[in-house]
């Protein structure tokens, strides 16, 4: 029998955890606010593996490949995600905060709107962000950055990500993946490597993590991936468990 690779498993920790659309938005457990819903943009070009959320008056946001959402309080909800680079320093992660509640739906015919999109790490909203945040992803040193209000408050965001800090050359010998870990509420982030992966000998473009949350009751980092078994992280953030 076939398995998709991006088959959710059946642990809770990881019900409502972020991860990369569209495969992670297909889902009943996908992250939207009352009277939304996500929604295949099409599955012919341009609009295969896009997502709209879809309210009452019709779709009012769009997003590409490799866009992470995150519920957050009064409806809102966060976005973000990394475009690509083949080699030398990555770019940020970007951040982006809306509520959809405040935009307006997008017109015209879907084929039309979807044109207007990048093809990696796009977002089209129907109106304007809230608030939007660029982190760097080229130091492994601590980072002091100022959140905007809506996610302030927050303790902790795990993001994954590429980092030339890690690698500045990855291969498919060896990768660039980093675990960002953000603590919006003391203003700073750091980026962990994920030696485990990166040197780990795997199938690099074939197998790859997808997503984390930390387990609050054990202060462990558990993380999923395509066709990689669940894994937990030590307390280095680096390693497995």
């Amino acid at each position: 029998m076939r398995v998709w690779p991006f088959r959710r498993r059946t642990n809770p920790l990881f019900d409502g955890a972020p991860g990369p659309s569209p495969w992670y938005l297909r889902g009943g457990d996908a992250p939207h606010p009352p009277g939304f819903r996500w929604r295949e943009a099409g599955d012919s070009k341009p609009c295969a593996g896009k997502m709209m959320l879809v309210g009452a008056g019709g779709p009012v946001a769009i997003l590409g490949f490799y866009n992470w959402t995150m519920r957050l309080p009064e409806g809102r909800l966060l976005v973000w995600n990394q475009p690509v680079v083949e080699s030398g320093r990555t770019k940020p992660v970007r951040l982006v905060v809306f509520d959809p509640s405040a935009l307006v739906p997008l017109e015209g015919p879907m084929a039309d709107i979807c044109v207007l999109m990048e093809p990696h790490a796009s977002i089209l909203l129907g109106g304007s962000a809230i608030a939007e945040l660029e982190l760097e992803t080229t130091a492994l040193e601590d980072q002091s950055v100022e959140f905007p209000d809506p996610v302030r408050g927050l303790d902790e965001i795990l993001i994954l990500c590429h980092s030339s800090a890690v690698d500045a050359a990855p291969t498919t010998e060896r990768q660039d993946v980093g675990l960002l870990v953000a603590n919006p509420s003391a203003s700073s982030y750091r980026i962990y490597p994920q030696d485990w992966f990166n040197h780990g000998g795997f199938d690099y473009g074939y197998e790859w993590p997808t997503r984390v949350v930390r387990d609050q009751g054990t202060g462990r980092v558990h993380g999923q991936g395509i066709r990689l078994r669940e894994f937990v992280l030590d307390e280095s953030l680096r390693t497995r468990a």
